[in-house]
């Protein structure tokens, strides 16, 4: 109970102190394996690396290192291949996920994914590109994927956002400058072979403008400076779970 209070509170918290925008994703899970999520302020790391060769339409790339060995639903993993569409996979052999999420979990795949936003996305479109990169020192390093594409298959790089993997803490951070409403996208983790996962959203339908989200299985998480738990909010967590009872 203390893990799911501490998530509810951290959420108040942002929306009182301004921290998140005025469309959070919201406090998610945990999914059977432990994976929550919770919206954390925005933060959006360089957009600059290494083109990940998938600037085109229902594209996904071949293997790309992390740089650090990444722990996810109890697999190591070193290596993820990356598509076009607004997600990565650590299995190869994952279909591009054309044309939009099917919802998670979903055993047809594509599978042991980490979708940004799945949607038929088109960053071969004017100003697109699919960027990666491995920041920081060892023992906290970020692999870091960076989206700027529009729908399928036209106009400019309107939807702007990014996937970052921490080495270490093995967290999942989503940031999103501008992505459009079209009620399609979705959002959210998957395990190997598709039987458990942890859905976010399935279908945006609000602007995602400027904030960030994070998705953990520790019972902690990162960020105290913009998650610091307010007293006012957990004492209404709990008097809501006492109510209830």
């Amino acid at each position: 109970m203390l893990s799911f209070l501490s998530r509810a509170a951290a959420a108040l918290t942002l929306a009182w102190c301004g921290l998140a925008s005025a469309s959070p994703l919201g406090a998610t899970g945990p999914d059977s394996f432990g994976y929550a999520g919770v919206d954390i302020a925005y933060n959006q790391r360089s957009t600059g690396g290494t083109s990940a060769g998938v600037s085109c339409d229902d594209c996904i790339s071949g293997a790309i290192n992390l740089g650090f060995s990444f722990d996810f639903y109890g697999n190591s993993y070193t290596q993820a291949y990356i598509s076009s569409n607004g997600f990565l996979s650590f299995s190869p052999g994952q279909s591009n996920g054309c044309c939009s999420s099917p919802g998670l979990p979903n055993p047809a795949g594509p599978n042991n994914m980490v979708a940004a936003y799945h949607d038929d996305l088109f960053p071969a479109t004017s100003g697109g590109y699919v960027n990666y990169a491995t920041l920081g020192a060892a023992g906290s390093r970020e692999f870091v994927v960076s989206y700027g594409a529009s729908y399928c298959c036209s106009g400019t790089a309107s939807n702007l956002f990014q996937i970052v993997l921490h080495e270490g803490t093995d967290d999942i951070e989503f940031q999103y400058l501008a992505v459009g409403v079209r009620n399609q996208g979705g959002i959210g983790i998957e395990n190997i072979d598709g039987t458990v996962g942890l859905q976010v959203a399935n279908g945006v339908t609000q602007q995602l403008s400027r904030q960030g989200y994070l998705i953990s299985n520790r019972n902690t998480v990162p960020e105290p400076g913009s998650l610091a738990l307010a007293g006012a909010a957990l004492l209404a967590a709990f008097a809501v779970r006492r109510r209830r009872a």
